[in-house]
């Protein structure tokens, strides 16, 4: 864009600071998270029933396949994520401080 010494500038318009704006990105990234401890404690948690109970309801090759997926997918990542996510939000938070 071309301007000439004729016209005006629009002048900058003041930004206010981001001190009431949510980052939705962030939070749905800790609540993915916060899922992902969970579908853990509950795989972790239901693995220890008594072991007649447990081969009844996970006898199946399907359920063996989703515990090793979860397994590998959510046991370590998601305690290390959530930290990072709490890291992140401590450090928002202190920067609008």
């Amino acid at each position: 864009m071309i301007v000439f010494m004729s016209e005006s500038i629009p002048e900058a318009k003041l930004v206010e600071p981001l001190k009431n704006v949510r980052f939705q990105v962030v939070d749905a990234l800790r609540g993915f998270a916060l899922f992902g401890i969970l579908l853990v404690h509950c795989a972790q948690c239901f693995s220890s029933l008594p072991e007649s109970l447990y081969q009844t309801y996970t006898g199946d090759p399907l359920n063996a396949f989703v515990a090793h997926v979860i397994e590998l997918l959510f046991t370590d990542r998601s305690y290390s994520f959530f930290s990072f996510m709490f890291e992140l939000s401590f450090a928002l938070m202190m920067s609008r401080w």
